[in-house]
């Protein structure tokens, strides 16, 4: 009779730490899962923060241009205006005026 006690021991000890060593195993499963799911989202809100900082790059740089084009086309209709009411031929074909300068030298 003892040795039925001791071998029905020994397989309960055994199932236990079977089932210890198999629930070990499955928490390490878990948190390098848990680690993979952590990684791939901080992959995701870097990509989000770069485009994020390039919007108001890109918002600047439109205006800049926005800017640069109107300012370039005033510069040409004043220009044409002047060059339309000039009377002289010195008036209509004056040297180059700094202003003019400035403009053409950033094309």
């Amino acid at each position: 009779m003892k040795k039925g006690i001791l071998i029905t021991l020994a397989v309960i000890v055994g199932v236990v730490l079977n089932g210890h060593c198999i629930g070990g195993w499955l928490q390490n499963q878990f948190v390098t899962a848990d680690e993979g799911i952590k990684n791939s989202w901080a992959q995701v809100e870097n990509v989000m923060q770069r485009r994020a900082d390039l919007i108001p790059n890109l918002v600047a740089n439109g205006k800049r241009l926005r800017q640069t084009r109107k300012s370039r086309f005033l510069f040409k209709c004043r220009s044409a205006g002047q060059v339309g009411g000039a009377k002289t031929i010195q008036k209509r074909s004056p040297p180059i005026s700094r202003s003019m300068a400035s403009c053409l030298g950033s094309w």
